[in-house]
């Protein structure tokens, strides 16, 4: 007997670069408001550092999972399978927009025009280069871009 797998947000937080890092606080509560949304929250890292962000973020959050690390190609099996993908602007977004899964990209400290994610699926840009996005900003991305997968 097979196991349905809920269907999940996947939350791509780490960065190269301390100034594209989306706040924590902000992180949080958009994963309170998916999870209570009934989507859980996978929360991958690459490094150790991000694997103490990603339990760190994951902390309160019930419906939050940080799973072991993966190759690229399981990375590419997780993106493919979300509902939505949550991320700053990393070479993961990209490769989730590229694989046409609803995604929304935070953008702090680069230039979406410059760098922005492109694909088949609904993507929204949210904050620049200059400017956080807000936690509203970001949810209201978030339903835009899974209505338009619906």
């Amino acid at each position: 007997e097979s196991k349905a797998t809920p269907p999940y947000a996947v939350f791509l937080h780490g960065t190269s670069r301390a100034d594209k890092e989306w706040q924590e606080d902000a992180w949080r509560a958009t994963g309170h408001a998916l999870a209570k949304g009934g989507l859980q929250i996978i929360l991958p890292w690459g490094s150790a550092n991000e694997e103490i962000r990603s339990k760190r973020l994951a902390e309160g959050i019930t419906a939050a999972i940080v799973p072991p690390r993966r190759s690229i190609d399981q990375m590419a099996s997780l993106l493919a399978g979300a509902r939505v993908i949550v991320g700053v602007d990393t070479g993961l977004v990209h490769l989730g927009a590229a694989l046409g899964v609803p995604t929304v990209a935070i953008f702090r400290g680069s230039d979406p025009a410059l760098t922005g994610p492109v694909g088949q699926g609904p993507i929204a840009i949210c904050g620049s280069a200059v400017a956080a996005p807000t936690v509203a900003e970001v949810l209201s991305a978030v339903d835009r871009v899974m209505a338009d997968a619906c």
